[in-house]
């Protein structure tokens, strides 16, 4: 037999060959899973905006005494997506005793991030029993898990429509320490029935 036409000689450049083609399906395959995160990183969109004015509504949806849950909505934004009327959060407005009076908080319990309720002496948080009055402050006359009082969001009225700056804030800390981006990365923010 010649030593030109053995059969291991015949094979060898069609598994050669074959190498070659799944060492380039798998960089292939390799290089479109990166590709998004390539992309963003090169082009990421507008960075996290969590001090935008939310339009909350009109001043007459906020009558003087009223505690009125408001669900803050938002065009959101990432690197590829955007969606219209996402629920972003929601905050308690609490109209003082007289026009334009008003106090803003965040629905959101400072112990361990629960949605508080609102009652007629102030609110509480169902999952660990803390209460708050209706300034917002901890009620210490019972045991009270939070760390803190109601986070109070700074607030405007403009052309008679009542505006927060929404922010959210760690839980389970002392003090107010904002948590950082919401989540999307361009904001347009309004809210439900504004």
């Amino acid at each position: 037999m010649d030593s030109n036409s053995s059969p291991d000689r015949a094979t060898s450049p069609s598994l050669e060959r074959r190498h070659l083609l799944a060492l380039a399906g798998v960089t292939g395959v390799s290089l479109c899973a990166l590709l998004p995160a390539a992309l963003t990183a090169l082009w990421p969109g507008d960075a996290s905006d969590t001090s935008a004015d939310v339009p909350l509504g009109d001043l007459t949806r906020f009558p003087t005494g009223s505690v009125t849950l408001v669900t803050v909505k938002a065009t959101t934004r990432d690197g590829w997506l955007t969606r219209r009327d996402d629920a972003i959060g929601s905050v308690w407005v609490v109209a003082g005793g007289g026009p334009g009076l008003f106090t803003v908080f965040s629905t959101i319990c400072p112990h361990l991030g629960c949605q508080t309720v609102a009652h007629d002496t102030g609110f509480s948080c169902p999952c660990h029993n803390s209460r708050f009055g209706k300034d917002g402050g901890r009620d210490l006359t019972t045991p009270n898990s939070s760390p803190r009082d109601l986070d109070v969001l700074e607030h405007r009225v403009d052309s008679d429509t009542l505006y927060c700056r929404y922010v959210r804030f760690k839980a389970g800390v002392p003090g107010k320490v904002a948590a950082g981006g919401l989540a999307c990365a361009d904001r347009r923010h309004r809210s439900e029935n504004a």
